[in-house]
């Protein structure tokens, strides 16, 4: 299991209120890359742009209906989603975000209390 693996996608979909054969796909993993980009996309933002930002970097694939059948997968779409639909996918993101994260990252430093970048 190496750094660079595909890792596996996560399917999210059957929930309350979610039409039959409507799913959301994210990654199965978040990258130092899309740290950077959801960054990028929340600066300046509010905790309601943080969403948006993560679902946006996070999601690689949906299949969700509006009135004329299946709507694109796009910015402008993931802010109109209801959040009935964006609570769980933020749910399974970040069980993703926190996998294999320490809790005291420090600590794993036997004792040195600032990181250093030196080489």
């Amino acid at each position: 299991m190496g750094a660079f693996r595909k890792a596996d996608e996560i399917t999210v979909s059957g929930k309350p209120g979610w039409e039959p054969g409507e799913y959301i796909k994210i990654k199965g993993v978040m990258t130092v890359g899309d740290q950077r980009k959801i960054a990028a996309l929340q600066a300046g933002g509010t905790v309601d742009v943080d969403l948006v930002a993560m679902l946006d970097c996070m999601v690689i694939e949906w299949n969700l209906f509006g009135d004329h059948g299946p709507e694109p997968l796009n910015r402008y779409n993931i802010e109109r989603l209801p959040t009935y639909y964006s609570d769980p996918v933020a749910e399974e993101v970040m069980k993703v975000v926190n996998k294999g994260k320490l809790a005291d990252p420090l600590a794993s430093m036997n004792g040195v209390k600032t990181p250093s970048l030196a080489m």
